[in-house]
């Protein structure tokens, strides 16, 4: 009886077909037009027509912020473009020269430091290995905001 159960029981998971998922995230949105599930991370498939077996993975989107408007202690900057290959660009709307702006690579180690020295200061990545880095501008109070940025 145990065999015949075993047999019943294999013969079903081998016909059956369904999807294996890891994922870190997911839900459902629902709407008048109709609903949705998505899932946040890597779904593995398997879909069985007529006989022939179509099997892949769903591929990551990766989202990237271009530009990052940044109220720091009364002054508006932007930092942009990120992801970039060649050249990062802090733009302050009011300049003020007592910023400083330290570089750090992902491993925490100084890269550059460099003064403010005008409303628009250009930082020259095009050297750099490709990685995640860190860029903290500094006030004369010494208040810091940081920004990360993605050299390509």
């Amino acid at each position: 009886m145990k065999t015949l159960l075993l047999f019943i029981v294999l013969g079903i998971s081998i016909l059956s077909s369904g999807q294996q998922a890891i994922i870190s995230a997911g839900g459902d949105a629902n709407g008048n037009g109709g609903s949705v599930s998505y899932s946040i991370g890597q779904v593995a498939y398997s879909h069985d027509i007529d006989g022939i077996s179509n099997e892949g993975v769903q591929q990551p989107f990766e989202l990237f912020v271009v530009s990052t408007d940044h109220v720091f202690h009364d002054f508006q900057l932007n930092v942009f473009p990120n992801p970039s290959s060649t050249e990062v660009i802090i733009a302050m709307e009011t300049f003020n020269p007592g910023f400083s702006i330290t570089v750090l690579s992902a491993d925490g180690k100084l890269l550059e430091t460099m003064r403010l020295l005008s409303s628009r200061t250009t930082i020259d990545v095009s050297s750099w290995p490709a990685a995640n880095y860190l860029i903290m501008l500094t006030n004369e109070d010494g208040k810091t905001a940081s920004y990360q940025i993605i050299k390509h």
